[in-house]
């Protein structure tokens, strides 16, 4: 498998295998923290804020555009936004050449540990890669 195989497979078929691959560097080192959602709800708040002012004034100065959109994040500047399924996909898929050349470069390291499809098409493209 090629890397361009390697991204389409995740663009096309498993979106959510990109994020865990996302989600992994993120826990690692913090890598691709401006794609890092939470899903919006109390539980949300209740685990990122003690100070109820605290949480009105990232909410006041952040960019919640609708408070139905399904993730919330931090931005930049400690405040909130935000964002809906369709744009979670889209930023995704913009980082895509970054996301999938961390994530192999510290899977292949050993600094980060796969599971499930994810694995599997990482060690296909190893496999290939070596060849």
């Amino acid at each position: 498998m090629k890397l361009e195989q390697l991204k389409e497979k995740l663009t096309c078929d498993n979106l959510m295998e990109l994020v865990d691959a996302c989600y992994r560097c993120y826990r690692y080192n913090s890598y691709f923290g401006r794609l890092k959602v939470y899903e919006f709800d109390d539980e949300f708040f209740n685990i990122h804020f003690n100070d109820p002012m605290e949480a009105a004034r990232a909410t006041f100065f952040g960019n919640i555009q609708n408070w139905l959109d399904p993730y919330i994040r931090f931005n930049g500047y400690g405040n909130l936004e935000s964002i809906d399924e369709d744009e979670y996909e889209m930023e995704l898929k913009d980082n895509i050449n970054e996301i999938v050349e961390k994530s192999l470069e510290l899977y292949k390291d050993g600094n980060i540990t796969l599971y499930g499809e994810l694995e599997e098409l990482f060690d296909e493209y190893l496999e290939n890669e070596e060849e």
